[in-house]
């Protein structure tokens, strides 16, 4: 599975047409979710092994500040 895909038409690496697709190329949604991959993708790319150590020391040292998933996937992402 592509972690970017947010729908299976936009996946850069894994595409699958969507099961109730007419047309693509008149596809509202297609173009918005297309822009939403390439910022998560932009976001991924630039986040560093040490920004996230530094995020997980902040965690450690003065509670999480974040939403209960983004502290666990910060914390996923350190153990591996």
């Amino acid at each position: 599975m592509d972690p970017l895909r947010l729908l299976p038409c936009v996946s850069l690496n894994f595409y699958i047409r969507c099961n109730d697709c007419e047309d693509e190329e008149t596809c509202n949604l297609r173009p918005i979710m297309m822009r939403v991959r390439d910022a998560n993708l932009a976001v991924y790319e630039a986040t560093t092994l040490l920004m996230l150590t530094e995020i997980e020391a902040q965690l450690t040292q003065y509670g999480t500040g974040l939403s209960a998933p983004a502290a666990e996937a910060i914390r996923l992402v350190m153990n591996t």
